[in-house]
């Protein structure tokens, strides 16, 4: 078997695209510099840099913009300065170009934006993601193991200190009133619920070199597994279950794989028989969720009658979400999003906008997946199926209830940024991407 889903790349980390130029000095220089600014990235995505010991501040206010600008700001100008210096721009920007153009296509909206300077400034931080991602894809010797590493490592620490958070430090330092759950390090029990299940979920994809590995995984297995349990979110808790069992699926021979299959369709028989039985109601009452949806039906209904009086292209980019536009909704609190990303979407980019970004969304990953899935029980198999699940289960179930798509200060969308330039970055072709990386080895 030759390409990418071959033993030998599998041997070699997985999808494995060295650099020739950054062998030297100033490129591993350039890759750490990267390597630190997306960990910082990750870590104001999770934790907007708050302390463990300090009360977590609920607040409509727009908190850490002036950070989120700075930062987001030098990691993606660092990015491209990274493949200007490895003359590797122009090769990474044709092996994504599917990521770039739907960036391209958002920051254009801002041509016709209610509000176009806002609309400017959130694209461009959505190029600079897109940037990020990129380069650290493009840069790596093995770029699979090092979005483990960062993804899964940093998940497991932060539900680890958040764990620790709540033995040591007042209630207040890892829990809020207004939500009963674990919130930890986050500033939600949502927000931690979906953090800590997106790092177990990507860990089913791990393959461990030696002892010491196997024990750390486990170990941050178990951390992010009772930090979920403890969040207390519904949303997360089916998305951790889903995702880990679509992992299982994909990653088991066809016997298995039919099997689970079986076994799946029966629970989905026997929940919508609870469903029939109690109402969509009475289902929610029994596992801790109002009717109403925590609120979002006071949202939908405006927000959507809203989109559709510029059901087309939208009203551009973040121009919806204007301050202060929650609050004249629903009059009581000031949410900033729909509480739905397809909703959200509709309302930025309209109906032919959002077709576009989800269709190009679902052939990255039809065609990723037709790629790199290799054979069952290899590395490789294990790690796509592992970013297949987790996408899926991003766009399938918590899409649904939270707004996440387009937002790069989410983790979840900066590691489905992350996933996607991972089984797209060939563009749509195996072929290597020389001078960057040198010729796939065959066998």
């Amino acid at each position: 078997m030759s390409g990418p889903g071959s033993a030998s790349a599998s041997a070699r980390g997985g999808w494995s695209t060295l650099p020739a130029r950054a062998s030297a000095g100033r490129g591993r220089v350039l890759s750490l510099a990267l390597l630190a600014g997306v960990a910082l990235w990750l870590t104001y995505a999770i934790s907007g840099f708050r302390l463990p010991w300090r009360p977590i501040e609920v607040s409509d206010a727009n908190a850490g913009g002036a950070i989120r600008k700075l930062l987001f700001g030098a990691v993606g100008a660092w990015a491209l300065f990274q493949l200007l210096c490895l003359g590797g721009l122009g090769l990474v920007l044709g092996a994504q170009r599917r990521l770039f153009a739907l960036a391209g296509c958002v920051l254009a909206t801002s041509l016709y934006s209610a509000d176009p300077g806002l609309s400017l400034k959130r694209g461009l931080i959505l190029v600079f993601a897109v940037a990020a991602v990129a380069a650290a894809v493009h840069t790596a010797r093995e770029p699979v193991r090092r979005m483990q590493g960062l993804l899964v490592g940093g998940t497991a620490l932060a539900a680890w200190v958040s764990l620790g958070a709540k033995l040591l430090f007042p209630a207040a330092c890892s829990s809020i009133l207004e939500r009963p759950g674990l919130a930890g390090v986050t500033s939600h029990p949502n927000t931690c619920g979906i953090v800590t299940a997106l790092g177990l979920v990507l860990s089913w994809g791990v393959s461990p070199r030696g002892a010491s590995e196997r024990a750390l995984l486990w170990a941050g297995r178990a951390g992010l597994g009772l930090a979920l349990v403890l969040a207390g979110s519904v949303t997360s808790l089916a998305f951790a279950a889903s995702a880990s069992g679509v992992v299982l699926a994909l990653t088991s021979g066809s016997y298995r794989r039919g099997c689970w299959v079986l076994c799946a369709a029966l629970g989905a028989g026997a929940l919508a028989s609870v469903l029939l039985s109690l109402g969509f109601g009475g289902a929610l009452e029994l596992v801790g969720r109002d009717a109403s949806l925590s609120g979002r039906d006071e949202l939908w209904g405006p927000v959507l009658r809203a989109g559709l009086e510029q059901p087309w292209f939208g009203s551009g980019f973040g121009a919806f979400w204007y301050e202060g536009r929650g609050r004249e909704i629903v009059g009581t609190w000031n949410p900033r999003q729909a509480h739905n990303a397809y909703l959200d979407l509709f309302v930025d980019l309209g109906l032919i906008g959002s077709l576009f970004f989800v269709a190009t969304l679902a052939r990255i990953l039809l065609e990723g997946w037709q790629r790199w899935r290799a054979q069952p029980g290899t590395p490789e198999r294990r790690a796509t199926a592992s970013l297949i699940a987790a996408s899926g289960a991003l766009l399938g179930i918590y899409g649904w209830g939270e707004s996440f798509l387009l937002k790069p200060d989410k983790l979840v969308f900066f590691a489905l940024l992350w996933f996607l330039a991972l089984l797209d970055r060939a563009g749509g072709s195996t072929r290597p991407l020389a001078p960057l990386s040198p010729p796939e080895v065959t066998s």
